[in-house]
């Protein structure tokens, strides 16, 4: 398991489909000064996403390689707490899981085993990606911002 220091204290300043679900990272500072966030990160997330508001039931949204579209999007009000949330940790599980946790619950992707199921990066050399089968592959110019942590489990 690793932490992502480049993603946490993160906000969520975009949530919309295109057709995964996408979300742009932007960094405190950059919002407070209303600037432009060269560093900002996209995180495109597709496969099988798990989303449970602190106290609520889990919601499974699931979109299907190959297809353009998600298969259940009536929970949009469940998850919509995401947008304007501050990241407070990102881990990446040893099985290729991606756990964002926010104060107001978690949004977790599953790997596929036969495609890619998520990539988060930005134009400043940062960039992560779940390889099929959920081996993670990583490009950062600071490798010290994603470092192993946590107890090693894949849960």
């Amino acid at each position: 398991m690793r932490s992502v220091k480049e993603i946490e204290g993160r906000y969520v300043t975009k949530l919309c489909f295109q057709p995964d679900l996408t979300l742009i990272l932007e960094d405190a500072e950059a919002l407070r000064h209303g600037e432009l966030d060269e560093r900002a990160v996209t995180a495109i997330l597709s496969g099988t996403i798990v989303v449970q508001k602190q106290g609520g039931e889990a919601l499974v949204i699931e979109s299907v390689p190959g297809e353009k579209s998600y298969r259940k999007m009536d929970g949009l009000p469940t998850y919509r707490f995401i947008y304007g949330s501050r990241i407070e940790r990102c881990i990446v599980k040893n099985d290729g899981t991606l756990l964002f946790e926010f104060k107001q619950g978690v949004l977790k992707v599953l790997p596929f085993d036969d495609v890619e199921s998520w990539q988060m990066y930005n134009d400043k050399g940062f960039r992560l990606i779940c390889m099929p089968g959920g081996e993670v592959a990583v490009w950062s110019e600071d490798s010290n911002k994603i470092a192993p942590g946590g107890d090693g489990g894949t849960e």
